[in-house]
């Protein structure tokens, strides 16, 4: 994974769910290739998620992660950007 467009301008805030805990955290928006996303470091510092290193999988504790817009353009709803669910195993590091 590289940043394919080397300059990062923009940034969306998303409210993001992480086992029934919601935080607003600011995303920086650039091309990285065939991800869609990635959670990294403010992810971790705000719900403090447990891995099962050996295995290289999140516990299955820290899901469902679900990623929302902060201000939907549709009134009324709250599209959902992102969600990752189901057993720990297939959500690997």
């Amino acid at each position: 994974m590289a940043n394919q467009a080397r300059h990062i301008t923009h940034y969306a805030d998303l409210n993001i769910q992480t086992n029934g805990s919601r935080k607003t955290i600011r995303f920086l928006i650039t091309n990285i290739g065939s991800e869609e996303i990635v959670l990294g470091y403010p992810w971790m510092a705000a719900f403090k998620p447990q891995f099962k290193w050996g295995r290289g999988v999140i516990d299955e504790q820290a899901l469902p992660i679900i990623i929302r817009s902060v201000n939907p353009s549709i009134p009324g709803k709250e599209p959902v950007i992102a969600r990752m669910q189901g057993m720990p195993e297939e959500h690997h590091l």
